[in-house]
């Protein structure tokens, strides 16, 4: 839950920020935690796959916020963060 609460609250104010940007760091902190507690793996690996997770996530947030200028190469983007994210835990 705790992810899910983070990432709104940062995807709003990446929203309304004027270059639609913002720090990440704590959903990453926040899905680092969720791996740790439901993936087998070391540190780094659990690290590594958070922040591109969390990436994704931002990448999704473009598109469903109306700000993408690109939906396509963005959702394409979503997949590949995603594969190297859940890759990274094997």
């Amino acid at each position: 839950m705790d992810y899910w609460v983070v990432h709104r609250r940062l995807a709003l104010e990446r929203k309304q920020a004027p270059n639609h940007t913002g720090d990440i760091e704590p959903m990453v902190a926040s899905l680092a935690r969720l791996h740790a507690a439901l993936f087998d793996g070391q540190s780094e690996a659990i690290r590594r796959s958070a922040e591109l997770r969390a990436q994704a996530a931002a990448t999704v947030d473009r598109i469903t916020g109306g700000y993408s200028t690109d939906v396509a190469t963005d959702w394409r983007q979503v997949e590949a963060h995603l594969r190297e994210a859940y890759g990274s835990l094997r």
